[in-house]
C-alpha cells in the first residue's frame, strides 16, 4: 500500500517549479474614467480562441478599473459572461470621442497612460503561447502584453464570468485519487492538413502525455492516479489503449469518452470538466490553455521547447508549475480518506 504520510513529507522537501500564489494587491492605476471601456477583437477562431481575446481584455479591465464591453463568440450565450457585462453594439461606437487599438509594437502601458475620458480601448488578438510570437509574429499584427495569470483574485474574477449560466453534465471524478486530465488534440476534423507542422505547440505527440504521466507518478511517490484523456480523435479506443499499455504494471487508471468525440461536440461539458482536476496537462490549444489559466489545479504541465528531427516533433522541454499550498491540502485530504476520517457517499 502506499504510504501517503511519507508521499506528504516529500513533496515539502522536494525542490520544483513553484508558482507563488500569494496575492499582492493590483492597485488600480486610474480612477475609474467617464464613459472609458475595453473591448477585443474576434480571432474568427472557436471557443478557446474567441475567449483567449475576453480573457487579455478582462485583465486590462481589473488592472485599469474600466468596463469591457463584450464580444459575444460561439458558446457565450451559455455563460455568466453573457449576462454579467455591457454588450458591444456597432451603434454604440459614436458615443465614444477617441477609439485606441493596441499596436504590435505598443507596450500596453505607453496604451493606457493616462487612461483617458470618452475612449474605447481595442485589443487584438494576440496567442497566449509565446512560441508562436517568436516563430509566427514577424508576419503577424499581433501585440503581446504579460497578463498575471496568478494572481488570485483575477482568477477568482474569471471564475465568476466565466461559469455556466445553467449547470452542465460534468465528468464525476473519484475522490479518493488524484486526478489527471490530458487534452490531447488531433485536429483531424478541424484543422487543415500540416497544420502539426505550423503550430506543433498545439500538437504535442503522444509520448508527451505518457512520459509526463509517468513522472508526475514517480514525483508523487507512486501514488495511484486517475488519469482522463480528452480528446477530438474520433478513434479514442486506440489512444486510451495506448496510453493503458505504457502504463501498464503501475497503479495509473486510464479512461476517455470512447464515442462521440468531434471537435463540436461537448465543447462546454469538456471545458469546465478540465478545471475539476488535481492536474491538467495540456498544449498551447487555446481551449485547454484557457481552462489551466481558469482553473485551480495542483499541477500544471505543458510542453516548453520543441523540435523536429528526422520528421518526428519531439517535445524537449516540459514545465511544471506547481501549487505547493493545494497540493499539500489535497494529498493531506487523501490522507484523511484513506484514515478513514473523510467518506463520500
Amino acid at each position: 500500500m502506499v504510504n501517503l504520510n511519507n508521499i506528504f513529507q516529500g513533496i515539502r522537501r522536494l525542490s520544483v517549479i513553484v508558482c507563488c500564489l500569494s496575492f499582492i494587491p493590483v492597485a488600480s492605476c486610474h480612477a475609474t474614467s467617464k464613459n472609458t471601456y475595453v473591448t477585443y477583437e474576434s480571432s474568427g477562431g472557436r471557443f478557446g480562441d474567441q475567449l483567449i481575446s475576453y480573457l487579455h481584455a478582462k485583465w486590462i479591465s481589473y488592472k485599469y478599473d474600466i468596463p469591457v464591453l463584450y464580444r459575444p463568440f460561439p458558446y457565450s450565450e451559455h455563460l455568466k459572461v453573457d449576462e454579467l457585462e455591457e454588450i458591444y453594439r456597432y451603434e454604440d461606437l459614436v458615443r465614444f470621442r477617441l477609439k485606441k487599438r493596441l499596436g504590435k509594437s505598443q507596450a500596453l502601458q505607453h496604451l493606457m497612460s493616462p487612461v483617458k475620458n470618452d475612449t474605447l480601448y481595442i485589443i487584438p488578438y494576440f496567442p497566449e503561447s509565446l512560441w508562436e510570437h517568436e516563430n509566427h509574429g514577424h508576419f503577424n499584427s499581433w501585440p503581446y502584453f504579460a497578463v498575471d495569470w496568478e494572481d488570485k483574485n483575477f482568477r477568482k474574477l474569471l471564475q465568476k464570468f466565466v461559469q455556466p449560466k445553467q449547470p452542465l453534465k460534468l465528468l464525476e471524478l473519484p475522490n479518493d485519487i488524484f486526478t489527471v486530465c490530458a487534452h490531447v488534440r488531433r485536429g483531424k476534423d478541424s484543422d487543415g492538413v500540416g497544420m502539426e507542422r505550423h503550430y506543433p505547440m498545439k500538437f504535442p505527440p503522444d509520448e508527451f502525455y505518457i512520459e509526463q504521466i509517468l513522472s508526475l507518478y514517480e514525483y508523487l511517490g507512486q501514488l495511484p492516479l486517475y488519469v482522463h484523456i480528452f480528446t477530438d480523435d474520433s478513434d479514442s479506443a486506440d489512444l486510451l489503449e495506448r496510453f493503458e499499455s505504457a502504463f501498464r504494471g503501475k497503479s495509473i487508471t486510464c479512461a476517455t469518452r470512447t464515442s462521440g468525440n468531434h471537435h463540436t461536440l461537448n465543447v462546454l461539458e469538456d471545458f469546465f470538466s478540465l478545471m475539476k482536476f488535481d492536474c491538467i496537462i495540456y498544449s498551447e490549444s487555446n481551449f485547454s490553455l484557457c481552462a489551466a489559466l481558469i482553473g485551480d489545479h495542483c499541477i500544471k504541465i505543458r510542453p516548453k521547447v520543441c523540435d523536429w528531427r528526422g520528421g518526428k516533433l519531439y517535445i524537449d522541454v516540459a514545465e511544471k508549475i506547481v501549487d505547493k499550498d493545494m497540493l499539500i491540502k489535497r494529498l493531506d485530504e487523501l490522507i484523511e480518506i484513506e484514515n478513514g476520517n473523510i467518506s463520500y457517499e
